[in-house]
């Protein structure tokens, strides 16, 4: 093994024993989570053994693709239900029409745009969009509440900086990989980039639950 694909290992497993920590966080706690963190903790764990089937796959047929085709809509519900709770919203018109208008856009990319064997950049950078408008709403609602408690003790901002962080990165990474691609420039820096950003996000998304302190878990803002 040379001193590249030591380096590719060291990161991914680095990455996997991150998200590992957090979602067993997330389990450890678990009765003290509220329904939001508790889907977030299913996602860690989801994510947790995806990544570990995209590297079976990538050894067994050098394509990792199919996992994500899969792990996107997945992961776009468990967000998506995840920020309903946390703005307390609860009709089932916005449980249900959202996340199924995705899995339907995800399955049209499938068939019709990027194939099983294509990364889903299309439902990653539409996913990307989506949740960074929701991190910013969150932001501007935790600034419109009173909250006393000094802004790093509190779950909901690790959680909302996390995914903030994570998604504009993603959406920027996505949105100029074809043109790197097309113009024969190397994507490996940004793709550096892209996972050591992952680590920390993850990171983040285990120090929000390990600051969890009861069932209100959220430390929901009161206006």
């Amino acid at each position: 093994m040379n001193f590249k694909s030591r380096t590719m290992t060291t990161r991914f497993l680095l990455y996997l024993c991150i998200v590992l920590i957090s979602f067993l966080i997330g389990i450890v706690k678990f009765s003290k989570l509220n329904v939001a963190y508790k889907l977030v903790t299913f996602l860690l764990v989801y994510t947790f053994f995806s990544e570990i089937g995209s590297r079976i796959l990538a050894a067994q047929i050098k394509n990792s693709s199919p996992i994500y085709h899969l792990y996107i809509p997945v992961q776009f519900c468990f967000l998506y239900l995840s920020y309903l709770f946390l703005f307390g919203i609860r009709n089932k018109l916005s449980l249900i029409l959202i996340p199924s208008l995705f899995f339907l856009f995800s399955i049209l990319n499938l068939l019709f745009l990027q194939n099983r064997f294509r990364f889903p950049s299309n439902t990653i950078l539409i996913s990307s969009c989506f949740f960074i408008i929701m991190a910013l709403l969150f932001f501007r609602k935790m600034l419109n509440s009173i909250n006393y408690e000094s802004i790093f003790k509190q779950d909901i901002f690790w959680f909302n900086s996390s995914i903030l962080i994570s998604f504009t990165i993603s959406f920027l990474f996505w949105g100029f990989y074809n043109y790197l691609l097309s113009h024969k420039i190397s994507t490996k820096p940004i793709s550096t980039i892209v996972y050591v950003i992952n680590i920390i996000c993850y990171s983040m998304l285990g120090v929000a639950l390990a600051l969890t302190k009861n069932n209100n878990a959220l430390n929901e803002c009161h206006e």
